[in-house]
């Protein structure tokens, strides 16, 4: 018999995205998480299956074969981020996000019953996407489609709408049947897409440049955003390159000043010649990245930091360098 999964977690306890805290009780060390509903279904057979967090908000998706999965919300609901309408917080409540609604009023997709299955889970710091399929014993699998909700008056979810947020789930109009996703990454007001072929979908504000609409892209391992910024790290061929667009005021993109706040041009960030990207991780106003050297190097390999200082810096740094905006390196605390 296979290892069960579990889940932990470490939060502010403000919004309870730890079920089993009180509202004002931080958590700041993980522990393993017991999520009411979670308890339920694991008695039925589920196991976790993916996770992701917002900016207040945890989402966590259960998976048993056979069945339509089950999609868990808990934390704060501003924008309408539980995904269960309305946007008032339930404290230590979690919930069950709704995704047959999508279909129920929907006469091309019949009335034959159908398994639900998410294929991925994406949250930024407002706004959630979801990729999924659905199956039904006349049809088979249907073609993949995204799914929304969450703060959408920027048209992150391709809403031609002004209001301020959709509090359960809706269709997101980006054709993923012909050309398949493959990435997507969120930020603030904006959203972003990577297809098989190259091409980029994106939705959302582009005030700060954010928007990669001047080409297809070809051969990109890695998608991320940061609040109003988006990067791009290419394939073999170019490990040494991660690209970045959008707001710079921090330092986000890595280009060692901020004498420029904001760039539409998606280019490179300047990093050390000697070194390879394998990942990177964006926050909200900074970006990590996990870096190889020549094995000769003692500290490869590295993680390297730049953008809002105090948000890579706070931490306990007993391994690696850090890269800050100015193009200086920085030795990690111990």
């Amino acid at each position: 018999m296979g290892h069960r999964r579990r889940e932990t977690g470490a939060s502010s306890g403000l919004n309870t995205r730890d079920p089993d805290s009180t509202p004002t009780e931080p958590q700041t060390v993980f522990r393993r998480l017991d999520i009411p509903p979670s308890a339920s279904y694991a008695q039925m057979g589920y196991t976790y299956k993916l996770i992701a967090a917002a900016w207040e908000t945890t989402y966590v998706v259960l998976s048993r074969p056979g069945k339509s999965d089950v999609l868990v919300s808990m934390g704060g609901n501003d924008f309408g981020a539980l995904g269960v309408g309305g946007s008032t917080s339930i404290p230590g409540v979690p919930r069950v996000v709704n995704l047959d609604a999508l279909f129920a009023s929907s006469p091309e997709e019949g009335t034959e019953a159908r398994t639900i299955w998410i294929q991925s889970l994406h949250a930024g710091p407002r706004h959630v996407i979801l990729q999924l399929h659905t199956v039904t014993s006349d049809a088979g699998p249907s073609p993949p489609i995204l799914v929304g909700w969450g703060a959408s008056r920027h048209g992150q979810l391709g809403q031609n709408i002004e209001a301020r947020f959709t509090s359960r789930p809706t269709r997101v109009p980006i054709n993923i049947q012909d050309d398949q996703m493959v990435s997507c990454a969120l930020g603030n007001q904006h959203t972003v897409v990577l297809h098989e072929s190259g091409r980029m979908s994106v939705l959302g504000s582009n005030k700060q440049g954010q928007l990669p609409l001047s080409r297809p892209w070809e051969s990109i391992q890695g998608l991320g955003c940061t609040w109003n910024g988006t990067y791009m790290l290419p394939t073999d061929g170019h490990k040494r390159t991660l690209l970045a667009m959008g707001n710079n005021a921090q330092g986000q993109l890595g280009r060692g000043n901020r004498t420029e706040s904001t760039s539409t041009a998606m280019e490179g960030v300047t990093l050390p010649a000697d070194h390879a990207i394998s990942t990177f991780a964006c926050g909200s106003e900074h970006v990590l990245t996990v870096m190889h050297g020549s094995p000769s190097k003692e500290y490869c390999p590295s993680v390297w930091g730049w953008g809002l200082e105090r948000a890579w810096k706070s931490g306990s740094w007993n391994f690696g360098k850090c890269w800050t905006s100015d193009a200086t390196l920085a030795e990690g605390q111990t």
